[in-house]
């Protein structure tokens, strides 16, 4: 199942690059280090241990935020040194 929607994951790209203007078509696009894509079988698995854990937390007396995906990187530099900069 996996390598089906890789394969079609590369094809959509492959489709979209054809589109584009020339240079943009040269260009490789990579996920932003740190993260991954979780396709359909991952995330059902994903959704089932969230939909469990949050549930849980609730019902002892957890109240659920969200934070942003990305921050800027001087919050890393104020809360962790300039040292963080090489680490990211």
């Amino acid at each position: 199942m996996r390598r089906q929607c890789e394969a079609e994951h590369s094809q959509s790209w492959t489709a979209i690059g054809d589109t584009l203007p020339d240079m943009a078509s040269k260009h490789t696009f990579q996920a932003p280090r740190g993260t991954r894509d979780f396709y359909p079988e991952d995330m059902a698995i994903r959704r089932y241990i969230e939909s469990v854990w949050r549930e849980v937390s609730i019902n002892h007396g957890f109240e659920e935020i969200e934070r942003p995906m990305f921050e800027h990187l001087d919050l890393y530099k104020i809360k962790s040194g300039e040292g963080i900069v090489s680490e990211l």
